[in-house]
């Protein structure tokens, strides 16, 4: 699946460790599989092609955590109409949220809060994943 980011770019994980926006619908590095983290509406989102999971540090930076198990990768998913949110379980006291910007960098966590467009996503099924799934 992709994560279409209100600001339109779809999140994407790069073998680098960078989170970052990319309007690129047939980018690989946006192909993300949501993984339940045991409780439920707690999930942590996985790069396909890099295996790295999207995580925030403490400045709320976001950044390709190898460590399935580290803190930061746990994320509360709810819903805003026909949008998805992803708060931090680690930061959830201060409200941060995982966030794309216009210019398709992330949004620091502290710089955000529910009700703005770089929090929104929709989650959506690539195209590029579904056709290639069929030339198997």
């Amino acid at each position: 699946m992709q994560l279409f980011s209100k600001t339109n770019y779809n999140l994407a994980v790069y073998a680098d460790g960078s989170v970052r926006g990319t309007r690129d619908d047939n980018d690989l590095h946006s192909l993300l599989e949501v993984i339940t983290a045991g409780i439920p509406g707690h999930v942590r989102i996985q790069g396909i092609l890099t295996k790295l999971f999207v995580a925030m540090d403490g400045r709320g930076r976001l950044y390709g955590e190898p460590n399935m198990s580290e803190e930061g990768t746990v994320f509360i998913e709810s819903f805003q109409g026909s949008y998805n949110t992803y708060l931090s379980r680690k930061f959830s006291h201060l409200g941060w949220y995982l966030g794309i910007k216009k210019s398709g960098k992330f949004k620091k966590g502290s710089k955000t809060t529910y009700r703005q467009k770089a929090v929104l996503f929709l989650p959506r099924r690539s195209k590029f994943a579904f056709e290639n799934a069929y030339n198997m």
